[in-house]
């Protein structure tokens, strides 16, 4: 599923030094660190004592853009700028829940939320490139509602030029 937003979006990107220091030879050679945040809201319901799995996509592609802006790298003609990926450490958690006892009185019922997995999406086979996270959720009892997650991503790699055509990496 596509959340319905993602609220208090932040990210920060550094160039990582070499070492030994080292003259760069060209800029799809400096490595970056980069931490993308954000709040992705959607709504998934629980269906009663079964637990009721989805995932929840994040393309994070304007933060990204953001990234390359600070990079100051603009693609050539014909090309397009990919964050081609090291290292990544992801996480989320749950944010805001919601339920309800569905009419008067004090009926109670078992309920439950878990964050199951938080995956880093790629493009291409052989060159990892970022393409957002798919995060792993699952709710259960009738009355339940999982309403946003919290999600950070930590990647290290480097911003490299990929022709348009070539969206495999």
């Amino acid at each position: 599923m596509e959340p319905t937003t993602i609220d208090s979006k932040s990210w920060v990107a550094v160039p990582v030094a070499p070492f030994p220091p080292l003259t760069l030879a060209a800029p799809d050679q400096q490595k970056w660190g980069a931490v993308l945040t954000g709040i992705a809201v959607f709504a998934l319901h629980g269906s009663g004592s079964a637990w009721t799995h989805d995932e929840v996509r994040l393309t994070l592609d304007d933060m990204v853009q953001a990234i390359f802006t600070f990079a100051q790298r603009a693609p050539s003609a014909g090309h397009h700028l990919r964050f081609v990926v090291e290292h990544t450490a992801n996480f989320a958690a749950i944010n805001s829940i919601a339920g309800s006892t569905g009419g008067s009185g004090s009926q109670q019922g078992d309920f439950g939320f878990a964050v199951e997995a938080v995956e880093a999406n790629f493009i291409g086979h052989t060159i990892r490139c970022f393409d957002g996270l798919t995060i792993k959720l699952a709710v259960t009892g009738e009355r339940a509602r999982l309403l946003s997650l919290a999600f950070q991503s930590t990647l290290t790699g480097w911003i490299r030029e990929f022709r348009t055509r070539d969206e495999l990496g």
